[in-house]
């Protein structure tokens, strides 16, 4: 083989590895989003979760109050 010809199958391999690294970096791009999207659903039930818990503890809590202030009363 020639230099040139060598050149050019090293331009064609470099070209090649381009495309491949191209498209290798779209489905991880893909990937990220899906990735997003899927955190961004679950910090809505985290924050729902959570909200039902503090709603459920300060429930609890007026439960306990009324309980003791039954309690005083009674004394």
């Amino acid at each position: 083989m020639t230099d040139v010809e060598n050149m050019i199958n090293i331009i064609d391999k470099i070209n090649q590895n381009y495309e491949n690294i191209t498209k290798r970096n779209k489905e991880i791009e893909q990937q990220i989003s899906k990735i997003e999207k899927q955190n961004s659903k679950i910090a809505k039930i985290s924050k729902t979760i959570s909200s039902q818990i503090d709603s459920l503890l300060s429930q609890q809590q007026k439960e306990e109050l009324n309980q003791e202030n039954s309690n005083d009363l009674k004394k």
